[in-house]
């Protein structure tokens, strides 16, 4: 299987690196296009192809392609690629704008491609074991739930100047809205479609960016339920963290200490060993597995456009029913 990467930044060398560990167990091959030509400033791969024009790549006839460029290029690339027969994964969020995307959408169902968004989180442990406590009511229903994600933008890529990153540039897609999205993504996954919604997202900081810094959200979900999620780039300690508050118990999840927490008439708590690279891994390896299966997976981009449109509505400051 010919694997084609199209950006070969921090997240796609991370992508390489996940793919490179199962690279002789699916025998592999890899392929790269970059539109850098300053190639001495290039970071090469022995065992990586590289290409400096998408149609030279394309020849090498690729099953499959990673596309983790800026956010803004992503429906080009993959629409190329979908042309070509070539199955996608594609780094979140799906695109910055729904321009395009219906052309996407028609040739995947027309040509049956596989496709996967990369929301890695749905592959945690501890995600996954609040979704099933969800699913079969372990603690009755849902009243509400909290989100909040922060870290501190200078200290994401410490190698690269964070002002010319494209979380600071609304011309390439960046902002907390979509650059968080992971966190709009798995509160649609684990509680169901968002019904109405309120949102408010600014630029508070001092950080040298033309992106929004933080977004402060209240959703009221289809199923009744109520929740926040809040996302900022200038929380000096890395948080990711949710609260649920069922009718029996309240579950709390540290996605940085990795421990889940419940607190009813006793208080339990569980860790999980999960390292930095352990979703991205399991996530890499259901999308070559969905490939070799022809199997759809649960999180494609129909998904992913689903989630884009709740992430555009709340960008905007709109109030959605």
């Amino acid at each position: 299987m010919k694997v084609l990467f199209i950006g070969l930044g921090s997240i796609g060398t991370r992508h390489y690196n996940c793919l490179k560990k199962i690279k002789d167990k699916y025998n592999l091959e890899f392929i790269s296009f970059k539109t850098n030509m300053n190639k001495d400033n290039i970071q090469n791969h022995e065992d990586i192809k590289y290409f400096y024009n998408i149609e030279e790549a394309l020849m090498e006839k690729p099953n499959c392609a990673i596309v983790s460029n800026p956010t803004s290029r992503h429906i080009e690339s993959a629409i190329k690629c979908a042309q070509n027969d070539i199955h996608l994964f594609i780094e979140k969020p799906l695109s910055n704008s729904l321009e395009n995307i219906e052309k996407l959408t028609t040739l995947v169902e027309k040509k049956k491609l596989i496709t996967l968004m990369g929301c890695n989180l749905r592959y945690h442990p501890g995600l996954i074991e609040l979704k099933n406590i969800i699913q079969i009511s372990q603690f009755g229903k849902v009243y509400d739930f909290d989100i909040a994600v922060g870290s501190y933008l200078p200290q994401w890529r410490p190698w690269q100047d964070y002002s010319n990153s494209y979380s600071a540039r609304k011309e390439l897609g960046g902002g907390v809205v979509l650059d968080l999205i992971h966190e709009i993504d798995y509160s649609y996954w684990l509680f169901g479609e968002f019904g109405k919604f309120k949102s408010y997202v600014e630029k508070v900081s001092n950080l040298n960016i033309e992106t929004e810094d933080i977004a402060k959200i209240i959703i009221r979900t289809k199923n009744h339920s109520l929740g926040t999620i809040s996302l900022n780039y200038y929380r000096r300690i890395p948080q990711r963290r949710i609260s649920v508050n069922f009718e029996e118990a309240s579950v709390i999840l540290d996605m940085v200490s990795n421990k889940l927490t419940i607190e009813s008439s006793n208080t339990t708590v569980k860790a999980y060993e999960v390292d930095r690279d352990y979703t991205y891994e399991i996530q890499m390896k259901a999308f070559i597995d969905n490939i070799i299966q022809t199997k759809q997976p649960e999180n494609s981009i129909f998904e992913g456009l689903k989630v884009l449109k709740y992430a555009i509505n709340i960008k905007q400051g709109e109030d959605i029913i």
